[in-house]
């Protein structure tokens, strides 16, 4: 399951996955971080990395030989989820990942 934000108001943000779509009250949680264009994901160490180079979809780190791709909405709030459960993307993501394996079941 991924999922990313497919319309923002002033009081909601609206999910789109695997065409359901959720809505979040913003007011529920509001310290919720966009994803920005610097961040970068490596799903096999599950590392999540600044780089500040708006042009680049990729980086190769040298030293431990690691690719790290351009980070998603999902990715960055799944890491949220491991690093900073108590954040409000890590609880997002729960929120997100339970209403959708709700639709899922009906």
């Amino acid at each position: 399951m991924s999922y990313r934000i497919h319309a923002v108001t002033s009081n909601t943000i609206k999910f789109i996955t695997d065409e359901n779509y959720i809505n979040i009250d913003l007011h529920n949680f509001r310290d919720y971080r966009k994803c920005s264009e610097f961040h970068f994901y490596n799903e096999k160490s599950n590392d999540m990395i600044v780089i500040n180079d708006f042009y680049r979809l990729l980086y190769f780190d040298s030293e431990t030989n690691q690719v790290y791709k351009r980070a998603t909405q999902y990715e960055f709030d799944f890491w949220n989820s491991i690093h900073y459960p108590e954040s409000d993307n890590a609880k997002v993501y729960h929120y997100v990942k339970n209403h959708s394996l709700t639709n899922e079941m009906k």
